[in-house]
């Protein structure tokens, strides 16, 4: 009988697992949101150096030369040598060769 008392009153207080399990979605929240920020800063820097001539990838798949190219939009033109229009954003990444 006395050991069940005991056992009972020895567990760890409520207060101290909740602080302890609020501490961990903390550290796990931050870790995430930094490795957020981190992809959006490279993906800003790679679409403020998009320029004119260089080959990419639309997030569609199509692949072109950028003709022309503002704050907004980019064109690309095609192997065939028609253009099509993209948001800048749409672009995914360089084609190299």
């Amino acid at each position: 009988m006395s050991f069940l008392a005991q056992s009972s009153s020895s567990g760890p207080n409520s207060a101290v697992v909740f602080v302890g399990w609020l501490a961990l979605l903390a550290a796990i929240f931050f870790l995430m949101s930094r490795r957020q920020r981190t992809r959006f800063r490279k993906r800003q820097a790679f679409l403020s150096e998009l320029a004119v001539g260089q080959s990419v990838r639309s997030i569609g798949g199509i692949v072109g030369t950028i003709s022309e190219l503002d704050d907004q939009f980019a064109v690309l033109r095609m192997e065939d040598g028609n253009k099509i229009r993209f948001l800048r954003s749409a672009i995914a990444d360089r084609q190299d060769g």
